[in-house]
C-alpha cells in the first residue's frame, strides 16, 4: 500500500505544487521493502506521478503512462492540458485491465490508484486528477481533487488536496493535519505527517523516507531528494550511497521539525559528516 498526498503550497506571491509520499512496498503478506519509487518525474514533462495498491497493477499501469509521455508530442510541447492528459491515462488504464485473462480474478482493480498533479496552462491554476476505478461503470476514471476540507482549513489551507494510500493511513494523515494550531496555508505540513506515520510501528504498510516532487507554475516539475535528521540523503525512498553522485537539491528534515530546501554547500556538509 502507501500513502500519498499532493497540496499547493505558497512562496510569496507564487504558488507550487508539492507531491509527497512514503518508500515502503508491501511484498506478499509479510515482507515489507523500503526505498522503491512511488512518485515520478520525466525531464521535459510537465506532470508528477504517483501510485498507491497492488504493484502487479500499479507499475504496468505506470509504465504505461511514462510511455504516452514520451509518445505524446503535444505532451512534450505542453501543447495538452492536465485534464486531457489524466482522463486518456484512466481509458488506456481501462484498456488495459481488459487484456488480463481474467480481470476480475487477477487483481482488484480498487486496489490501485494514480495520481498525476500539475499545472493547468488551461485554467491557469494547479490541478490534480486521481485515477480511481469506478465500480458503477466498471472503468477507470479521472477524478479531479478539490480543496482542502474545512476541518482542515479549506481554500485557504490549499486549493487543491489529494490523498491516496491505506485506508487507516489515509486516516492517520488527515489526523495529523488537523492537530495544527493554525488554520493558515499547509506549507510543508502534510510532509511532515507522512514522516510522522512513516515512524509508527502499528501501520506497517507505510514507511521508509518521504519521497518529493514539486511542480511549479511555469510548468517545470522537480524532483528531490530528502535528507531527514542529518543523515544522508535518499533519493526515491533510497539512500544514497558513499561517493555517489547526484544533483538533485535536497529538501531536508532537521532536528526541530521543520523542512527545508537545501542548497548545494549544505548538503556536502550532511554528506561529508554521514560519510565518516
Amino acid at each position: 500500500m502507501t500513502i500519498v498526498v499532493a497540496w499547493e503550497r505558497g512562496v510569496g506571491p507564487l504558488r507550487e505544487l508539492i507531491v509527497a509520499s512514503d518508500s515502503r512496498l508491501s511484498v506478499a503478506e509479510t515482507e515489507r521493502w523500503d526505498g522503491c519509487p512511488k512518485v515520478f518525474t520525466f525531464p521535459g514533462f510537465p506532470f508528477i506521478l504517483a501510485f498507491r495498491g497492488s504493484t502487479g497493477l500499479a507499475y504496468p499501469y505506470v509504465l504505461q503512462a511514462i510511455a504516452q509521455l514520451q509518445g505524446n508530442e503535444a505532451v512534450i510541447r505542453r501543447a495538452t492540458d492536465i485534464a486531457d492528459f489524466s482522463g486518456h491515462v484512466a481509458r488506456t488504464t481501462s484498456s488495459m485491465r481488459l487484456q488480463v485473462s481474467s480481470p476480475d480474478v487477477a487483481y482488484d482493480p480498487s486496489e490501485c490508484e494514480l495520481l498525476i498533479g500539475g499545472w493547468s496552462w488551461r485554467l491557469g491554476r494547479f490541478r490534480v486528477f486521481v485515477i480511481t476505478f469506478d465500480k458503477n461503470s466498471a472503468r477507470y476514471v479521472a477524478v479531479p481533487a478539490k480543496p482542502a476540507p474545512l476541518l482542515l482549513g479549506g481554500a485557504s489551507a490549499s486549493s487543491v488536496l489529494a490523498v491516496i494510500g491505506d485506508p487507516k493511513a489515509r486516516s492517520a494523515l488527515v489526523g495529523e493535519l488537523a492537530k495544527r494550531s493554525d488554520v493558515g496555508p499547509l506549507g510543508y505540513t502534510p510532509l511532515e505527517a507522512i514522516w510522522t506515520l512513516c515512524g509508527r510501528k502499528w501501520q506497517d504498510t507505510v514507511g521508509g523516507v518521504p519521497q518529493v516532487a514539486k511542480a511549479y507554475q511555469s510548468m517545470h516539475v522537480e524532483p528531490f531528494s530528502v535528507s531527514v535528521d542529518a543523515e544522508s540523503p535518499h533519493m526515491c525512498g533510497r539512500r544514497l550511497l558513499p561517493g555517489e553522485s547526484n544533483d538533485l537539491r535536497v529538501i531536508e528534515r532537521g532536528t526541530d521539525g521543520d523542512w527545508r530546501v537545501e542548497e548545494k554547500e549544505r548538503v556536502a556538509e550532511i554528506e561529508q559528516a554521514t560519510s565518516r
